[in-house]
């Protein structure tokens, strides 16, 4: 369970455990939606992202860019809510399997 996202949602926001997977890592992030500008921020390593993205994909290629997938869990339940491929990993895919 993520602590940030679990705190964020009993405040009324909705939020997320985000594990994302790149080219060389994977990683566990708190996203949530601000409830003013409806905009989506992260939370990493206790430093917060502000930014103007309207989606989690936009969010995540702001803030790391060539991200190949993701997957957004409850931190309620820990169960994956939605998983997304990355348009970098469909290129990659095109290139070395076709």
């Amino acid at each position: 369970m993520n602590f940030q996202a679990y705190c964020l949602i009993k405040n009324g926001y909705k939020a997320y455990t985000l594990k994302m997977m790149s080219y060389r890592n994977s990683h566990g992030i708190c996203i949530y939606q601000d409830k003013k500008n409806k905009k989506w921020n992260a939370i990493d390593y206790g430093e917060i992202y502000y930014t103007s993205a309207n989606s989690i994909s936009e969010l995540l290629n702001k803030i790391y860019p060539g991200w190949i997938a993701y997957d957004l869990h409850n931190p309620l339940t820990d169960k994956i809510d939605k998983r997304y491929i990355s348009s970098t990993k469909m290129y990659l895919k095109n290139i070395f399997f076709k």
